[in-house]
């Protein structure tokens, strides 16, 4: 079986320089007979929409909340405009991408979180068929994390949160988040290389990790406690693929499956 990675690329990445970098790191990884599957925020382009249109944004421990007159747009943004710019940065090099949301082939299904964050969702189920078919035929999928929920409802579910379930569900043995910094910053102020699944929930607790790092290190947690062999948060620099540099999230050693 081909080393399957998952990556969750923020906002920022998916505008101007940063998009072809994605294409070029994916395209080495399938050079070497890996899968990889692409899940994508789109934080910034929400933020200036809703800017645009005297929308203000509030955000919840990191996470955006979502009322009801803002969910149809959150949609439009995320599996509309910035998915499928994605899939043709990808087309543009002659790699088969397809672009894809969590509604799609009911591939998650999930319940609002609570009324304070609106409509904003918490995973019930996940299947994983339509994400192995286009892995199975050669293509990439890139997923936007707008799901179905159980009463029939539009659904956004935080990037991070999504990928890491994505990477448990589909067996993947690596889980990448690829942000603006070069990891998780330590009570010191720098970058913490390597750090346990509870060091880090204790940074959390310690409020030390805070906004939008949040999801993604509980993401992280989350995956390195399920199966994923390596979770790894951080950003580009001169490697090659998806070997970047950050904070590796590591279980403990009575977590090990």
């Amino acid at each position: 079986m081909s080393v399957r990675i998952v990556v969750k690329i923020t906002g920022k990445f998916i505008e101007g320089e940063n998009l072809p970098i994605l294409v070029k790191r994916t395209k080495d990884e399938l050079d070497k007979g890996k899968e990889a599957i692409i899940v994508h925020g789109g934080g910034k382009e929400i933020t200036k929409e809703f800017e645009l249109r005297g929308i203000k944004s509030r955000f919840i421990e990191g996470l955006r909340a979502t009322d009801r007159e803002d969910i149809q747009l959150i949609e439009m943004i995320l599996s509309g405009k910035v998915n499928k710019r994605i899939v043709s940065n990808f087309l543009s090099k002659e790699i088969p991408a397809v672009g894809i949301s969590g509604k799609d082939g009911g591939m998650v299904i999930a319940v609002r979180k609570n009324p304070e964050f609106g409509y904003v969702g918490d995973i019930v189920s996940i299947n994983v068929k339509l994400i192995n078919l286009l892995l199975k035929n050669g293509f990439v999928p890139i997923i936007s994390p707008v799901s179905y929920g159980t009463h029939g409802e539009t659904l956004n579910i935080n990037a991070d949160t999504f990928a890491a379930h994505i990477s448990v569900s589909t067996h993947s043995q690596r889980l990448v988040f690829i942000t603006d910094v070069m990891g998780i910053l330590g009570k010191d102020g720098s970058i913490v290389k390597s750090i346990t699944t509870s060091e880090a929930k204790k940074l959390i607790d310690e409020e030390v990790i805070a906004n939008g790092m949040i999801p993604k290190v509980k993401g992280g947690i989350y995956a390195a406690r399920n199966g994923v062999k390596e979770v790894i948060i951080g950003t580009f620099g001169n490697e090659m693929g998806f070997d970047i540099k950050g904070t590796i999230i590591r279980r403990e050693s009575n977590e090990e499956s």
